[in-house]
């Protein structure tokens, strides 16, 4: 008996029905391997096992009735069926891909729960950098990442910033490397990863894939999801409230005074959702430096790219079943805001901003990337919920990496 291993395949060659174990010879280094058993009158079992990140695809057979059928990784061939022909056993392996989910601003890996109920079977280990956070086994595919707290100053003094809210986009992409690093170490047949980046998660994907890092070779993909790619205007508040702080807001300034008291109290009538004195509020502006840095660098085209973007909702609306104003129509039209609201805008019309209430639509294009196959916007679908979106998210997923 003869045996021979191919880079997705095993091959087992029966020359005749009584070769013993001990004749068998083969290398183990692929995707996977076969152990046998065998009674005493030469039946053999064979028994496929996939290494870590490998999935077992099933077992052809040549030369008799193929008796291993389904998605069994267990295989009898009896000898009286062989006698003295040659059967050919084939145990099928491929490569693994892995998804890698990156969550936005102001968030955490909770804004995956639905997608990985639906779509990944409640199995998406938690990772920091390279160190999974939860147990894993060789079946798991998907993982998502928790950026780290980082310490850079933003405004009212706060210095300390939790889930990657004072990181640069060079930064985020180096966590994003890192995780993959330890992703591809443990699960060593997985030949390939899918970066899926909610809001912000979609430019820290599109920086890792710029790293100058082995473990990048391994990114296929990268898909999108209400990403900031031009950035957002909601990004100039920062500017505006570093301008006028709060606690030195004065009668001095005259007819700024109500302005600047109303703006700072939906700034944290909000922070619940949106953090608007963190760094990362900041880098989103449009034409900043971290945007103007991002966009400056070409993406891999050996990368398959996709986008979801939604539309058709007013700049400002943070939930989509919110039936009342969203918050730049209260800057704009419940009170006397002129000059923050200009500011905000920065000359465009109100509806020039229309998109998923953040981030406007011709801003959730990837740049420089030409789609082979369309696909059709989100309609009027909140920033924040654009993650729930799971059968939509399957979809372009699939088309983007076929």
């Amino acid at each position: 008996m003869r045996c021979k291993f191919f880079l997705i395949a095993v091959a087992i060659i029966f020359l005749t029905s009584n070769v013993s174990l001990a004749d068998l010879k083969f290398d183990n280094n692929g995707p996977g391997k076969v152990t046998f058993t065998q009674d005493a009158s030469y039946n053999t079992t064979l028994t496929a096992a996939p290494k870590k990140g490998a999935d077992f695809v099933g077992w052809d057979v040549s030369g008799i009735t193929n008796p291993c059928t389904g998605s069994s990784k267990t295989c009898t061939i009896n000898a009286a069926s062989v006698g003295s022909k040659t059967v050919i056993v084939t145990a099928k392996f491929k490569p693994g891909t892995a998804y890698l989910l990156l969550h936005g601003l102001s968030s955490n890996t909770d804004t995956w729960n639905a997608l990985t109920k639906n779509n990944f079977n409640n199995s998406c280990i938690k990772m920091e950098e390279a160190t999974f956070k939860e147990s894993v086994n060789d079946s798991n595919r998907c993982f998502r990442l928790s950026f780290k707290t980082r310490s850079r100053m933003g405004l009212e003094g706060i210095s300390e910033w939790p889930s990657g809210d004072g990181a640069t986009y060079s930064e985020l992409g180096d966590e994003v490397v890192k995780a993959v690093q330890g992703i591809t170490a443990s699960y060593p047949a997985i030949d390939s990863v899918v970066l899926i980046g909610h809001s912000r998660g979609g430019l820290s994907a599109r920086s890792a894939v710029n790293k100058e890092d082995a473990s990048v070779s391994k990114i296929k993909g990268v898909l999108t999801i209400g990403t900031p790619h031009q950035g957002s205007a909601f990004g100039r508040f920062y500017s505006w409230l570093e301008k006028y702080p709060r606690y030195k807001i004065s009668t001095s300034d005259g007819p700024w005074l109500y302005e600047n008291v109303s703006i700072w109290n939906l700034v944290l009538s909000i922070s619940y959702f949106f953090d608007l004195r963190s760094p990362s509020v900041n880098f989103l502006a449009i034409g900043s430096t971290e945007i103007q840095k991002l966009n400056s660098v070409k993406l891999p085209t050996n990368i398959k790219y996709g986008a979801i973007a939604s539309n058709n909702l007013k700049f400002g609306r943070i939930i989509s079943t919110f039936d009342g104003w969203a918050f730049i129509d209260i800057l704009w039209v419940m009170f006397p805001l002129p000059h923050s609201t200009k500011w905000l805008l920065d000359g465009e019309d109100v509806e020039y901003y229309k998109g998923d209430g953040i981030v406007h639509r011709a801003s959730q294009d990837i740049p420089g990337v030409t789609f082979s196959k369309l696909t059709s916007d989100l309609n009027a679908v909140a920033h924040r919920d654009e993650t729930q979106q799971t059968a939509a998210i399957e979809v372009v997923l699939r088309e983007t990496m076929k």
